[in-house]
């Protein structure tokens, strides 16, 4: 119902007709009220009849680029299909026990486990170890001191252009422990030097985030070389292990971390058919466990999200949830071929069933559209932090992943990141997925911190009591697709009380602080 001059401005001369553009130039450099308010002349070749054909065109140009693109992911399928035909690709061959997966040069062996060997591996589990996830490496400005926390414990992360060439040329990213060593105030409040230190805004104390090196006392004569001055070990600050990878940056709480380089998602590989987008970051009051369980619970979409899609992920008795235990070894990237370190195995805890409608459908409904489909719903849970949900086909190949990663910031709370991993372009502005997912995330949030002021107090007063309250005895299972939940929660049961700082006094008495926060402190 638009009018003439305000659809040919919507449209715009350059994706109009080369006919329809001479006659905008020509009409409109006449001098009649009626040729500016109608810059395109009636009749035959009239406004309505040059838009249409202009958004014919436009149509049309849609259209071969819809063919280039499906061309594209033909070719892509293709390689992955038969990657000794065309180069490059994916290539699985499984057996009963073990499979394993090509990508490029890397070769990943997932590796089946029962009850006993899932068991050992869990009471194995270091969270000290492992690597955690601060956020995209985009949202961290040049030069910037960014404050994070782990385990209730601070942290600063610095991203800096170093001077010069070789090693100390591009950029670097540091961690250091958040306390200055020389009266113990936050170097998250200091800035980084011209040459790319750590430089404490205190007393102007300087690190070198590589190793946590004094590298300048003003106080005190450079290099003098005696207790407390530059070069002495009281001086230094606490470094430890931080990278970039995927776009992401990562932080290990230890100086020897299980895997030499953070663990990498197959669908954000730079040679993957994925685009990435909608990367979102927020920090909520609720603990790591619960957020974790939250995530891997398809049955409280339909409910608490008002959502059909989480249908697909839930179980019947004509579609059993199948839990399967993996250990995965994956060597890192090298590009000397050798490895400098060989890495601890990653433990993989993944729920499948068939990716049809169970609980918004009836059971004929349900048979016809499982014989129709050869789509499986997987949900995989990689400890500490990452949990990837997809529709895949029988040979893994997928066309959409969401994949989040929530970090333990620290008791009864977490940090929550997620990204869309998708074959198709990703054209979405980040400000509107941002909205869209807030308010997503709203509609639960609040339902979880209920949970966790009833499930955290059961926990610390068994704790203080030396005892332990197992989840199948807080919680009262029932539904086919808790199965999985099972599962997840007895790995939780055996992991939250070595997790560092947990029941300190310290922590504890913070978490009572906040503890049963009304529903605008949840969700500000």
């Amino acid at each position: 119902n638009l009018g003439h001059e305000k659809r040919c401005r919507l449209v715009g001369p350059h994706l109009l007709p080369s006919r329809a553009r001479r006659h905008g130039t020509r009409t409109a450099r006449g001098s009649s009220a009626r040729a500016l308010r109608h810059p395109f002349p009636r009749g035959a070749h009239g406004t309505d009849v040059l838009v249409a054909r202009a958004f014919r065109g436009l149509a049309k140009r849609t259209r071969a680029m819809s063919a280039q693109i499906r061309g594209h992911l033909a070719h892509r399928v293709a390689k992955a299909r038969d990657p000794g035909r065309i180069g490059g690709g994916i290539r699985a061959g499984c057996t009963a026990r073990r499979r394993t997966v090509r990508r490029g040069t890397r070769i990943a062996r997932h590796a089946v486990l029962d009850a006993a060997s899932w068991r050992g591996e869990v009471d194995r589990f270091d969270w000290m170890s492992q690597w955690y996830p601060m956020g995209f490496a985009k949202d961290f400005g040049d030069g910037r001191m960014e404050k994070v926390t782990l385990f209730d414990t601070d942290y600063v992360v610095v991203l800096a252009k170093r001077r010069g060439s070789g090693e100390d040329g591009g950029t670097t990213v540091s961690c250091l422990r958040d306390r200055c060593p020389h009266r113990l105030a936050a170097l998250s409040e200091g800035r980084v030097t011209v040459q790319g230190f750590v430089q404490c805004a205190y007393h102007g104390w300087s690190f070198d985030g590589r190793d946590g090196a004094c590298v300048h006392i003003p106080q005190a004569a450079a290099g003098n070389g005696k207790d407390g001055g530059p070069g002495s070990a009281r001086t230094c600050a606490e470094a430890f292990p931080a990278a970039i990878s995927q776009g992401m940056v990562w932080i290990c709480p230890s100086s020897n971390p299980a895997q030499p380089d953070p663990p990498r998602v197959p669908e954000r590989e730079p040679s993957s058919a994925f685009n990435a987008g909608n990367d979102f970051v927020r920090d909520f009051p609720i603990d790591y466990s619960f957020m974790v369980e939250n995530i891997c619970d398809p049955d409280h979409g339909l409910f608490a999200h008002q959502a059909q899609a989480f249908d697909l992920y839930s179980a019947s008795k004509q579609s059993p949830q199948k839990v399967t235990r993996l250990r995965v070894t994956e060597p890192p990237p090298s590009s000397t071929g050798q490895q400098s370190k060989v890495p601890s195995p990653l433990l993989e805890l993944r729920s499948e069933v068939d990716a049809v409608k169970k609980l918004t459908a009836s059971g004929s409904d349900e048979d016809g559209s499982k014989s129709a489909t050869a789509l499986t719903g997987t949900t995989a849970f990689r400890p500490p932090c990452h949990v990837s949900i997809g529709r895949r086909k029988s040979d893994g190949d997928t066309n959409f992943v969401i994949s989040f990663w929530v970090v333990p910031t620290g008791l009864g709370r977490c940090r929550f990141i997620t990204t869309n991993l998708a074959k198709f372009p990703m054209i979405v502005p980040s400000w509107i997925g941002a909205i869209t997912l807030n308010r997503f995330l709203d509609q639960d949030s609040f339902l979880v911190a209920t949970e966790q002021d009833n499930c955290l107090e059961m926990e610390l007063d068994a704790h203080r009591k030396g005892q332990k309250i197992p989840r199948r005895k807080m919680y009262c299972y029932q539904s086919p697709a808790e199965k999985y939940l099972v599962e997840l929660g007895e790995f939780l049961d055996a992991t939250l009380p070595k997790m560092p700082n947990r029941y300190s006094p310290s922590t504890i008495a913070q978490y009572m602080s906040r503890a049963r926060q009304p529903r605008e402190s949840v969700l500000d």
